[in-house]
């Protein structure tokens, strides 16, 4: 399973870094809507593989790219 959390201003670090920890995710991505996110914390996230989405468009048109891989590898 992929998580992907938007907010990471109201308690999305502290939800982002304790899912990673978890292991029950395949992935964890956290896009900081806001651009509130303080530097600690993301070293945390970055701690726990948590993928910080900087560039929400970028972050698009990655999932688009891996959507066409996985329909071709079939």
């Amino acid at each position: 399973m992929n998580v992907f959390l938007v907010d990471l201003t109201h308690g999305g670090v502290k939800i982002s870094s304790e899912l990673a920890k978890s292991g029950t995710c395949e992935n964890v991505f956290a896009y900081d809507l806001y651009n509130t996110l303080k530097r600690e914390d993301e070293d945390l996230l970055i701690t726990y593989d948590v993928n910080i989405i900087k560039d929400l468009d970028s972050f698009k048109n990655q999932l688009k790219l891996n959507s066409i891989k996985r329909i071709e590898e079939k």
